[in-house]
């Protein structure tokens, strides 16, 4: 039994892809960008149907503006490029469904650790807040900073030095990643208020799609 044997194949499978992307975006369209956006969310409650069963739907992609067309376009692009990592073939030939809403986040707010059901994909883009990150690590304190979870978090018995993964986010950061994956966002530390743009995507097959019936 040799142990300098060379037939060895160390393999990996069913990797994680997460898009994280610095935007190329001018200061004027991402001001106007947060304008359009907070005045359109702020007459809808961003909450799970539990909290608020008559709440009403939103979507801002549906309002007609040249900027938010661009945005629209933007994010179909990136899903095209994540899916053609996942395995996709030929991703320009789906239809791709996106919802999306602005939300702000005060001093302390944050996000609970979630997934999302019913839909492929979830972005978020971080137009504007304060950067209160030091470049420092700790298990301490919270940092505002956004947390991926391992989906399968007790595959590694390295303590939880890579269970998660921690993104400092900043102005103008797009982070687009698998629906599946569990996320949460640290409290937030800044004092000018967190501006962001959540969007949830689905994926529809387009041949069989049209043919889906509502029982």
């Amino acid at each position: 039994m040799k142990l300098d044997n060379k037939k060895i194949t160390l393999q990996q499978h069913w990797p994680t892809n997460v898009i994280i992307e610095d935007v190329d975006i001018s200061d004027k369209d991402n001001v106007e960008l947060i304008k359009i956006g907070v005045e359109y969310s702020k007459g809808f409650k961003h909450v799970p149907d539990k909290l608020d069963p008559e709440r009403k739907g939103y979507n801002l992609l549906n309002l007609d503006h040249p900027l938010i067309h661009k945005f629209s376009t933007f994010i179909k692009s990136r899903v095209q490029m994540i899916m053609e990592v996942d395995g996709f073939i030929n991703p320009q030939k789906y239809d791709i469904e996106a919802v999306m809403a602005a939300r702000q986040h005060e001093t302390g707010d944050r996000s609970k650790t979630h997934n999302h059901r019913g839909c492929d994909y979830v972005a978020v883009y971080y137009a504007d807040l304060d950067v209160v990150h030091d470049g420092k690590d700790n298990f301490k304190q919270p940092k505002g900073r956004f947390i991926f979870t391992d989906p399968i978090s007790q595959r590694s018995r390295a303590m939880n030095h890579t269970q998660n993964v921690d993104t400092v986010v900043k102005p103008k950061m797009f982070i687009l990643h698998p629906a599946y994956l569990y996320h949460f966002s640290e409290p937030y530390l800044g004092k000018k208020l967190r501006t962001f743009f959540t969007t949830v995507i689905r994926i529809a097959e387009p041949i069989q799609h049209p043919f889906y019936k509502k029982l």
